[in-house]
């Protein structure tokens, strides 16, 4: 059994990755913040694959994190699993000093 967690599962950049994780055959845990948009990611993967899991979490937070990986080791049923993080990256916008 293959199995993977992907963070920031609900589009862009993690959706691409698990849609083609889950089309090379892995069972998948699908995480990212907004649950309405994890739902979407697991209805777009091809029909008769693996297992699609969508877990509301949100990794800036520690508890969240524990709690995402609780229920993805539950749901590997020990197979070894990997993970992949898509966390969008920002940043401070400075403003040019004025001399």
């Amino acid at each position: 059994m293959k199995f993977a967690l992907v963070t920031g599962a609900g589009s862009g950049i993690g959706r691409a990755v698990s849609l083609a994780l889950h089309d090379a055959g892995y069972s998948m845990v699908l995480a990212g913040r907004r649950a309405e948009k994890l739902a979407e990611t697991a209805a777009a993967a091809n029909p008769g694959g693996g297992e699609m899991l969508a877990v509301p979490a949100d990794i800036s937070q520690p508890d969240s994190v524990r709690a995402l990986f609780a229920k993805t080791r539950e749901a590997s049923n020990g197979a070894p699993w990997w993970a992949r993080t898509s966390r969008g990256l920002s940043y401070a916008r400075r403003k040019p000093s004025r001399s």
